[in-house]
């Protein structure tokens, strides 16, 4: 949506429902009116299918805000809603290892590099489970240049942003001490 409105959550993302991919013709000849958001190029077999939310037979961002999205519907948050941190430390015989680890949890991505442009001709490793014809996949979309459906804003782009990684090694040593060393001398 364009505008901040009353209760929005930061983050939110908003986007178009999917439905699997358009098997046939006949398919597409009985489902809800895509044209305006394939901008006008003709639906063929391996297109995305979105959900007709709001049942009037054409799917469309309507006004474009909260009051009327159209079929647009909050389709993941970017904000995450748990920081952690993991700070460990050990020592043993004069050894001693310090790690910290830092992720998030319940974070949204809308991975845009699944909208690649095809027409570079490098094509990333998942097109290579791509529609290619009736019976295929009916996740990803065929390769089409230039086909503005298959490159949406909905949830087949909304990916597990989650992560836990190895933010910082402090320290790693090793220190001999002899008990005669240790002890005070008076």
């Amino acid at each position: 949506m364009g505008n901040w409105y009353v209760g929005q959550k930061q983050g939110e993302i908003w986007g178009y429902e999917t439905y699997g991919l358009f098997q046939s013709e006949q398919e597409i000849a009985g489902a809800a009116n895509q044209d305006k958001v394939s901008g006008g190029i003709k639906l063929m077999p391996g297109d995305i299918r979105f959900v007709d939310r709001n049942n009037d037979g054409v799917i469309d961002w309507g006004d474009n805000t909260v009051d009327n999205p159209g079929d647009k519907k909050i389709i993941g948050n970017s904000t995450p809603r748990y920081h952690y941190g993991i700070n460990l430390g050990a020592d043993w015989k004069g050894f001693d290892f310090n790690i910290f680890f830092q992720g998030v949890a319940g974070a949204d991505i809308f991975d845009a590099t699944y909208r690649t442009d095809v027409a570079s001709g490098n094509y990333p490793s998942w097109m290579l489970g791509r529609w290619t014809g009736e019976g295929t996949s009916n996740k990803y979309p065929r390769l089409a240049v230039g086909d503005a459906t298959n490159w949406m804003v909905s949830d087949l782009y909304v990916c597990d942003g989650s992560y836990l990684r190895l933010k910082n090694i402090t320290s790693v040593s090793y220190t001999h001490l002899r008990a005669h060393e240790t002890s005070a001398h008076l």
